[in-house]
C-alpha cells in the first residue's frame, strides 16, 4: 500500500508540473535502478494531446494551434523504423514479443506494455532490453558490430523520449499561454504552412558508408531552387542547394555540408529543415536555427549554410527514401 501511495503521489506531481491531463493505465513502463519494474506512467505526449497511450491513436484535436506529436507518432518516427527493418523477420508475429509488427500500433502497444523485461527504458535507455539483447547478448546483430547496432537502437529510444518530452513541454506552454494545440502523428511539410519546399530527390540505392563503419566519403544530392514543381515562391532563378549524404550506420543517414550556389541573387534563409519522404522529424533540426543572408555567388561557386552534420533515421532505406529541403523563409532580400 505504501508503494502504491508513493506511485500515486509521483504520478499526480508529474501531472501538475507538466500541466497536462494524465490518464492512469496503459502507459510507458519505466525501469528503476534495480532489476524490477518501478511502475507505469502515462505517456506525456499522449496525455497532453488526448491520444490513447495503449491504443496508439492520435486522438482528437484540442484546437487549431500548432501540431503536437503523440507518443505513438514519435515512436513511428524514431524506434519503429529500426525495429521494423532489423527485427521483423522474427518479431512480426512469429516470435514473441511482437514489437516489430507490420502494424505500428501493435508494435507500439507491445513495447509500452512490456514490464518484465522493459523493452524501451526511457529512464536509462542503455538498460532497455532492445539495447541489451544487442550489446550484452550479441543477439541477431545486423552488422559486423553489435556495439554499433546497440548504439543505433539506443539512439532511437532516446529520440523517442525526447519527442515525448518536447510534446509535453509544448502542451504545458500552450496551457500556460492559453493557446491550443492539435495532434499529429508526424510533422509533414504540408502541416507547416510557412514552409516552402524543394522537389524531393531519391537517395541512391548505393551510397558511401561513414561513421565508425567506413570511409569519410559522400554522395552529393542537388536541389534546384527554381524548379517549377517546387513550392518555393518566388523561384530563385539559377540557384541550387547541394548537400552530401552517406550512410552513417545501417539505420540512419548523415547529412553533411549543405551549400548554395546563387549566381543571380543574394538569398535570405531562415529555418532550414530536411525531410525523409516528406516527413520532418522535429529531433532532426540541426539547421532549423539558420537565419542568414547568402551573398550572390560567382558562377558555380558554393556558399556553406552551416558546417555541422546531422543524422537522419531511415524509413525505407537507400533507393526508396527521398530527401527534401524545406525553408521557413527563402527569398531574394
Amino acid at each position: 500500500m505504501k508503494n502504491q501511495n508513493i506511485k500515486l503521489f509521483l504520478f499526480s506531481t508529474i501531472c501538475a508540473l507538466t500541466l497536462v491531463r494524465c490518464v492512469p493505465g496503459g502507459g510507458l513502463s519505466f525501469k528503476g535502478s534495480g532489476g524490477g519494474s518501478s511502475g507505469s506512467a502515462t505517456s506525456a505526449a499522449a496525455a497532453a494531446t488526448g491520444g490513447g497511450a495503449a491504443g496508439g491513436s492520435s486522438g482528437g484535436s484540442s484546437g487549431s494551434g500548432a501540431p503536437v506529436v503523440t507518443s505513438a507518432g514519435a515512436f513511428q518516427q524514431t524506434l519503429y523504423p529500426v525495429v521494423s527493418k532489423y527485427c521483423a523477420s522474427c518479431h512480426n508475429g512469429g516470435v514473441s514479443p511482437n514489437f516489430a509488427s507490420s502494424d505500428p500500433t501493435t508494435a507500439y502497444n507491445t513495447i509500452i506494455n512490456a514490464t518484465n523485461p522493459i523493452l524501451a527504458n526511457f529512464t536509462t535507455p542503455a538498460n532497455s532490453e532492445l539495447v541489451l539483447r544487442l550489446s550484452r547478448d550479441g543477439h541477431h546483430c545486423w552488422s559486423s558490430s553489435c556495439t554499433n547496432d546497440a548504439a543505433t537502437m539506443q539512439a532511437a529510444i532516446v529520440s523517442w523520449n525526447t519527442m515525448v518530452q518536447q510534446a509535453a513541454a509544448a502542451a504545458a506552454a500552450a496551457a500556460k499561454s492559453g493557446t491550443s494545440t492539435s495532434t499529429s502523428t508526424a510533422t509533414s511539410t504540408a502541416t507547416k504552412a510557412a514552409m516552402q519546399s524543394t522537389v524531393a530527390v531519391l537517395i541512391p540505392a548505393t551510397i558511401p558508408t561513414g561513421g565508425a563503419m567506413g570511409t569519410n566519403t559522400y554522395t552529393t544530392l542537388s536541389f534546384k531552387l527554381d524548379d517549377a514543381n517546387s513550392t518555393i515562391n518566388p523561384k530563385i532563378t539559377g540557384a541550387v542547394l547541394s548537400v552530401d549524404v552517406q550512410m552513417f550506420d545501417n539505420s540512419s543517414y548523415r547529412i553533411h555540408n549543405p551549400r548554395i550556389s546563387s549566381p543571380n541573387f543574394a538569398i535570405l534563409l531562415k529555418d532550414v529543415e530536411f525531410a525523409i519522404n516528406g516527413v520532418i522529424n522535429p529531433n532532426e533540426n540541426t539547421y532549423s536555427l539558420v537565419n542568414e543572408t547568402i551573398a550572390k555567388t560567382s558562377g558555380t561557386a558554393m556558399t556553406n549554410i552551416l558546417t555541422a552534420d546531422m543524422e537522419m533515421i531511415q524509413t525505407n532505406g537507400p533507393g526508396k527514401d527521398t530527401l527534401q529541403v524545406s525553408f521557413g523563409t527563402i527569398m531574394a532580400p
